[in-house]
């Protein structure tokens, strides 16, 4: 290989480097892809971004995903510890969190994580009227430990700033 040709690899290597270290401070999750004008996604192979919230949500359903074998198997979504119910009325997975907590917000504009975490466990039918912490703790105990222990921010975070 001549100069040239070592420099414009070396070059084109730098390119995807810097490429994949700016999408890991920006939370992404891959080296980024040009797109395919007329492709649906944009030609990419890479996931898209997951917010805050549903890496929590994830985090603390099932350990990130590390134990998702052992949800219950009438779940749609192990991961997110999603029913069909949920999945029928938000969606699945990341995009199905995202889309119950942005209802929570417009409903609840001041909600924090503990608000949107005691309703995703307990009730998230109506996003409207939100279940407490408290109501996690007196309901499902181990679900408010975990909540406490592991969701990596506090519980009075707002849920506005994980969106």
């Amino acid at each position: 290989m001549d100069d040239v040709g070592l420099l414009l690899a070396l070059g084109i290597v730098g390119f995807i480097v810097a490429g994949y270290l700016d999408s890991q401070q920006q939370g992404g999750g891959g080296i980024p892809s040009p797109g395919l004008p007329g492709v649906p996604g944009g030609g990419s192979n890479w996931p898209a971004p997951q917010s805050q919230i549903s890496k929590i949500v994830a985090q603390l359903e099932s350990g990130g995903g590390v134990f998702a074998g052992q949800q219950p198997a009438s779940m749609v979504d192990p991961v997110y510890g999603q029913y069909t119910a949920f999945a029928s009325q938000y969606g699945s997975g990341a995009a199905g969190v995202d889309n119950f907590a942005q209802q929570v917000l417009l409903h609840n504009p001041q909600a924090t994580l503990g608000d949107f975490y005691s309703s995703y466990v307990l009730s998230t039918g109506n996003p409207a009227n939100l279940a407490s912490v408290s109501d996690l703790a007196a309901e499902y105990p181990s679900a408010f430990n975990n909540l406490v222990n592991n969701a990596g921010v506090n519980p009075d975070t707002p849920l506005a700033s994980l969106v």
